[in-house]
């Protein structure tokens, strides 16, 4: 498997120790085949450690973000199993002999984002989660020696906190990547 070049930047950043990437990309970039590979990094690289991924819907983690993971999974023969813990998605990892969780979340109700530690929290089609959610996501990246933050999205909208960390006031230690459609040979 050969990451397509921006999954590849992507990865080569939290390689080289950015702590937080913004991917910019339009319909098709595989922006969340990169949230699978960056979350199988951080597995390997924090082995039993726990991952926060936030979703705008709780449609677009049964429909999108479960299928992704489990074609990339299966295809990399990564054993894991599915938990269902009072109706939110839990996936479980086992990678260097230990078990990774990676919590789903919606953000359709941020305030269930409450409680936890994460060495790695990411939003896919950030563009279309709210200030309270992505917030909430940030402050639960805690408790780890290292912390990453990965954030996903369209370029349109010009407001929102995808539009922020990502075009108007990029911080210190933000990577920003942007992807072409077009680079996805797989479309």
């Amino acid at each position: 498997m050969t990451p397509l070049r921006h999954q590849a930047k992507v990865l080569l950043a939290f390689v080289k120790g950015w702590s937080m990437v913004c991917l910019v990309g339009g319909l098709g970039s595989a922006k969340t085949v990169t949230q699978v590979l960056v979350s199988l990094y951080r597995a390997q690289t924090t082995p039993g450690g726990r991952q926060l991924l936030l979703f705008p819907t709780s449609g677009m983690i049964e429909d999108i973000a479960k299928p992704a993971f489990e074609e990339w999974l299966e295809r990399l023969r990564v054993r894991y199993f599915w938990k269902r813990p009072q109706g939110r998605l839990n996936l479980y990892l086992l990678v260097a002999g230990r078990w990774a969780e990676l919590r789903f979340r919606s953000g359709e109700k941020p305030d269930r984002l409450d409680g936890g530690e994460y060495c790695h929290v990411s939003a896919d089609e950030s563009g279309q989660l709210t200030d309270k959610a992505v917030k909430k996501l940030f402050a639960r990246g805690r408790g780890y020696a290292r912390i990453t933050k990965l954030m996903t999205g369209t370029p349109e909208g010009m407001a929102g906190p995808f539009y922020r960390e990502a075009e108007k006031g990029v911080q210190p230690g933000t990577l920003v990547v942007r992807a072409r459609t077009m680079d996805n040979p797989f479309l």
